[in-house]
């Protein structure tokens, strides 16, 4: 692919500048070319956490070590997962009937990554029924599938430099065509959200804990592509 894309730029560079500063012949052109793809997201995330509220804080935090411990064991016998803690957040918080501070409130996140929807909601589900609470569920584009779409764009935005700055010259009467700059931009986003399905809060203490839901997005990747095309006679 990168080998293509080469090729197709020193096609469009037909001929060198000459030594001239401003040849007599010369016409400058600029223009700009896109390329646009609307794909499917292939990787999933999952942020859960396990918080608790004590009154001694030496305390609340072993129990979130140890919990946390057990979480990301557990996670990582899941192959095809990626496994990462996040935030750990301990806090005063506020009692409003009291009106003072009673207590603490602590908290740790166990993050999952991957392209395996099946497994990463497999382990999930297991963390949400040993008490774990999830943050946020969502898919997104992976790095390496965005370059490889890039790819695709820029080789199709190149074809149309390369028939748009012939026709202007064969218009002009040029037979010479120099692309003297090529600038490109990516612009990747999502224009929809993950959609995600997760238990109540309400199930009751011995309900089977059903495994969340999430369905990827749709998200587009583009390519734009500004030129500066000199043409001489």
């Amino acid at each position: 692919m990168i080998k293509k894309i080469s090729a197709l730029i020193l096609a469009l560079s037909l001929l060198a500048c000459s030594g001239e500063k401003t040849p007599k012949d010369l016409t400058v052109i600029n223009f700009q070319e896109s390329a646009k793809k609307e794909v499917t997201q292939d990787s999933y995330k999952a942020i859960l956490k396990f918080e608790q509220i004590g009154d001694n804080v030496v305390e609340l935090q072993n129990n979130i070590n140890l919990k946390m411990q057990e979480g990301v064991a557990a996670a990582k016998l899941e192959k095809d997962l990626d496994v990462s803690t996040g935030n750990y957040n301990v806090n005063q918080y506020w009692s409003q009937q009291l009106n003072k501070f009673s207590g603490y409130q602590a908290f740790q996140e166990i993050i999952l990554d991957s392209q395996n929807k099946d497994a990463l909601l497999k382990v999930a589900q297991k963390l949400q029924a040993s008490g774990f609470i999830m943050s946020s569920l969502d898919s997104y584009l992976s790095p390496k599938t965005i370059a490889s779409y890039r790819n695709e764009l820029i080789e199709e935005a190149l074809n149309r430099v390369k028939d748009r700055a012939g026709a202007v010259a064969k218009n002009l009467g040029k037979k010479q065509i120099n692309i003297a700059q090529i600038n490109i931009n990516s612009n990747d986003y999502s224009p929809y959200q993950g959609r995600v399905m997760m238990m109540k809060a309400n199930m009751a203490p011995d309900a089977a804990m059903v495994a969340p839901t999430v369905e990827p997005s749709k998200q587009n990747v583009s390519i734009d592509i500004a030129v500066t095309v000199n043409l001489r006679n």
